[in-house]
């Protein structure tokens, strides 16, 4: 009987290793802060505390909300760490069956001892099948506050080293490190929304971060992504799920060290957005699949070294790009693509700024967009840094579209003013088909013909963007139905968005409708003459902001509330001028004279503003057989100061001296007006006057304060 008992007991101790070795998930229980400690834990399983102390097979789960916090006491190797009920995990879609909307599994915070650490050998699938590291199902934030150390060295398919959040937010507020951090990948992935946050200067992420599903990398601090070479972005679920980069540090952010961002899936749906601009100076923007469609949103400033497909035996890339803030290529787009492949680059929203501008011309690359301009509010423009020059016989570039016909494409200028000129300075037609862009056809949609919107400006935009050429309406093209062309110009810092240098004009066919139509919260110069000629009662239309008129203009114009016409050309005896309640009049550009042939007519709730400079002012001038300035109700005399007002004087703001009908001068014509001064008080006392040759405003100043230019 002795020696069966002393067989026995290194038995039973066996069997007491194995159970323990066993892995299993055992559950907060609320009753103490120590994490090392078996009292603190439940057994899923039995329900019962747990008989010994977590270790490295084991799973642990946060269930519900917290009683008391958890706390190492020293270093901790286990399984799996979960936010979450028994079962769950970051493939798990949160649930809000629980009562709490998905809130009852946060609020967590792990903290530890001084040099205590977490540790965690799991990679993807190489343990019987549990798929997580890290993760949570829950909405709401849950913390680590202790050093996290991915300890696995697999490689191959179980490389990956997966953190799933779901719905809410995981945040490493010490430094996570990775043991094998060239072969290593961290893959962030989850079911629903959710947001991983590495908080650490001192983290050592592995050299690829793969994103996945529908989730958030934010980025608190850069040195946290200082060792991280390649993005991957894996989603393909389409629109309404997409994944994020985030900045996170309060501004700038430049990640040097970053080489590549790429794919593993086709309709990319991926996100820069945060507090500032993101900077990748040495990465390459491309994707790693066959025919690739990549999406992407850009919400702040992103710029990156190149985008395109080098991979030998790939097929053609779309790249498109959404979002209003610029995007910045330093280098090349599309540069290094393998023999036949036709690649495109659809801008559908906010500016594509080649900071190299001779890559349009050298790449000959073709960009456009995709999308109906109208019915999503897309404004895209080729950002410029430089002026550009495109020879004769190159392909379009810049304003290819390929199966709308609403499709648009502009320019927008950064760093100053920028001109781009295209086709070696020859007429660009617009809505017209190209046979150099027909013949690199997409399948069945083929790149068909030139955009049929032009836009100049960005929110972003510092410059004035000028497009060099004539400017053919092209209005008998057999793709429009419709009698007019739609301008855009999008306000940014500088006061006129962009301007056509060129003469504007329609090649259509004898009785052609031609009309102009102007959108959009900036201004637009035409520089050159416009000639076209709108039939019966269909005159040109500024619907939004202003539009300048700086050469002859043959056909009529009407303002509507809101918009604003100005310019120093001349209104032709067919441009009749009628400014709506709400609108205004605006002659010359910061000073100098809008001459007119035509009748100038200003509604009830009109205004006729004029700028005052120290040396110039803004005038409204007939000439010729120019009829009457009429108002038809009340209108505000709108007096604004540009350049800074030292002296009080009498200007004239009207001039009949070169009309053969002068009586329209009489101020009888202004017959209920009012003032509207600067709101900075720089002009005071205006008063009306007239004479034969016109009417003049003599006015005083305030030269004790500062002066301030009023657009709008």
């Amino acid at each position: 009987m002795h020696r069966l008992r002393s067989l026995s007991a290194p038995l039973l101790a066996a069997a007491a290793l194995s159970a323990a070795a066993a892995d299993r998930n055992l559950v907060w229980a609320n009753r103490g802060s120590d994490m090392n400690a078996a009292a603190s834990w439940n057994d899923a399983a039995t329900g019962a505390a747990a008989t010994s102390a977590p270790a490295s097979a084991d799973r642990l789960f946060f269930s519900g909300l917290p009683g008391v916090q958890p706390r190492l006491t020293a270093s901790l190797e286990v399984r799996a760490v979960c936010f979450g009920p028994v079962g769950s995990s970051g493939r798990t879609t949160v649930s809000t069956a629980d009562g709490h909307d998905g809130f009852s599994n946060c609020g967590w915070t792990i903290s530890g001892a001084s040099g205590a650490e977490l540790v965690l050998p799991q990679s993807w699938n190489n343990a019987g099948g549990w798929n997580f590291a890290f993760s949570q199902a829950t909405y709401g934030t849950n913390v680590v506050d202790v050093p996290v150390r991915f300890a696995s060295t697999a490689t191959g398919n179980n490389s990956l080293r997966p953190v799933m959040p779901s719905g809410g937010r995981i945040v490493f507020r010490k430094a996570a490190t990775f043991a094998a951090p060239e072969t290593s990948v961290l893959w962030i992935n989850g079911d629903s929304e959710g947001s991983v946050a590495f908080e650490a200067a001192g983290s050592a992420l592995p050299e690829t971060v793969r994103l996945g599903g529908a989730v958030t990398l934010a980025v608190v601090s850069p040195g946290a992504l200082s060792g991280v070479r390649t993005l991957r972005l894996d989603n393909s679920d389409g629109s309404s799920r997409p994944q994020s980069l985030a900045n996170e540090t309060g501004g700038a952010l430049s990640l040097p060290n970053v080489t590549e961002i790429t794919s593993g899936a086709e309709n990319k749906n991926f996100r820069f957005r945060g507090d500032g601009p993101m900077s990748f100076p040495a990465a390459a923007f491309r994707p790693a699949l066959d025919k690739n469609h990549y999406q992407f949103h850009v919400d702040v400033p992103v710029s990156v070294r190149t985008v395109g497909n080098a991979a030998a035996g790939a097929g053609s890339f779309i790249f498109r790009k959404l979002g209003r803030a610029p995007l910045y290529v330093a280098e090349d787009v599309f540069a290094g693509a393998p023999a036949g492949q036709t690649n495109r680059f659809d801008v559908v929203d906010g500016a594509l700024v080649l900071e190299s501008p001779a890559q349009l011309a050298r790449e000959r690359t073709l960009f456009g967009t995709a999308g109906s301009f109208f019915k999503d509010g897309a404004r895209p423009a080729l950002g410029l840094v430089a002026d550009l020059a495109v020879p004769a016989g190159d392909a379009p570039g810049a304003f290819a579209c390929y199966d709308d016909q609403t499709c648009a494409m502009g320019l927008a200028a950064f760093g100053g003013d920028r001109t781009a000129t295209f086709y070696g300075g020859g007429t660009y037609a617009m809505g017209a088909d190209v046979a150099a862009v027909d013949s690199r056809g997409f399948g069945s949609k083929p790149f068909r013909r030139q955009a049929t919107t032009l836009l100049f400006g960005a929110p972003e935009a510092d410059g004035t963007a000028t497009m060099g050429n004539p400017l053919d309406l092209n209005l008998a093209n057999t793709h429009w139905t419709g009698n007019a062309r739609h301008l855009y110009a999008l306000r940014g810092a500088a006061h006129v968005a962009g301007r056509i240098g060129g003469r504007v004009f329609n090649s259509g066919a004898a009785g052609t409708l031609c009309r102009i139509l102007k959108y959009g919260d900036g201004a637009l110069a035409l520089d050159g003459d416009v000639e076209c000629l709108p039939e019966g009662s269909n005159p040109n239309v500024v619907h939004e902001g202003g539009l300048l008129a700086n050469a002859g203009f043959a056909g009529p114009v009407l303002v509507e509330g809101g918009a604003w016409f100005g310019g120093t050309g001349t209104l032709g005896a067919g441009a009749a001028l009628t400014v709506e309640g709400g609108a205004e009049l605006r002659p010359g550009e910061l000073g100098g004279t809008l001459r007119t042939e035509a009748p100038v007519t200003l509604k009830d709730g009109a205004a006729l503003a004029i700028d005052i400079g120290p040396d110039s002012n803004g005038c409204l001038s007939a000439v010729g057989t120019g009829q009457a300035l009429r108002a038809t109700g009340p209108v505000t005399l709108r007096l604004r100061s540009f350049g800074g007002l030292s002296r009080g004087r009498t200007v004239k703001i009207v001039d009949v001296s070169g009309a053969s009908t002068p009586d329209w001068s009489t101020l009888a014509y202004l017959p209920r007006y009012s003032f509207e001064l600067p709101e900075d008080g720089s002009i005071r006392n205006p008063v009306l006057t007239k004479d034969a040759t016109g009417v003049y405003l003599t006015f005083s100043v305030d030269s004790g304060r500062p002066m301030k230019v009023l657009f709008r």
